[in-house]
């Protein structure tokens, strides 16, 4: 976690914002996903299924959307910043 943190700041500065939500803090993450939802980042399903299937120890979500492989974390990050 630590390296995609460092790595993050350095690409790409104050232009993204990182949360560190603890997996134990269930209420927490529940408004993690529920301004991600309101936002239109994900829908309602994806926000449901992300929250009982997908919170474990150093999961990673960019904008509410589940990164299943940490090598591809750079290109979520440009895809929603550049379009």
């Amino acid at each position: 976690m630590g390296e995609i943190y460092r790595q993050t700041l350095i690409d790409y500065g104050d232009k993204v914002d990182i949360s560190f939500l603890d997996p134990r803090n269930l209420l927490s993450i529940a408004a993690y996903f529920i301004k991600h939802i309101k936002a239109g980042n994900i829908t309602s399903w994806e926000g449901f299924t992300h929250f009982f299937l997908h919170i474990k120890f150093n999961a990673v979500f960019i904008n509410g959307r589940y990164l299943k492989d940490f090598n591809n974390y750079d290109k979520l990050i440009k895809e929603i910043l550049y379009t």
